[in-house]
């Protein structure tokens, strides 16, 4: 798709450019961007991070991480507490969330 050849042109060029971090502006691209860390020598963050960074506010990108999983029975260990809280039918959750992870 075009989007995907947008993005695969600018994780290259990021990386010819020798950049530590990309920083990406809008959330659907992170979401779509973040498992470039895999391939790339570079991290990706989202601007909002850097400007709470900025402020003396941080917290960890827990979408990121569990796309870097690759793994949905790491996912699901590590999300049970909240699935549980919000009464989420589990067996809908396995369904689901490798779509939305993943693509898949």
């Amino acid at each position: 798709t075009a989007k995907a050849n947008v993005h695969r042109v600018v994780l290259e060029q990021a990386a010819a450019a020798g950049v530590d971090v990309l920083v990406d502006i809008y959330h659907s691209c992170h979401r779509e961007l973040v498992v470039a860390e895999q391939d790339y020598p570079f991290m990706v963050q989202n601007f909002m991070s850097l400007i709470g960074e900025a402020m003396g506010i941080t917290r960890q990108d827990l979408y990121k991480r569990l796309m870097l999983y690759q793994d949905m029975e790491r996912v699901l260990a590590e999300t049970a507490p909240y699935i549980l809280a919000n009464d989420v039918d589990t067996e809908f959750v396995q369904i689901t969330l490798p779509k939305e992870l993943w693509g898949r």
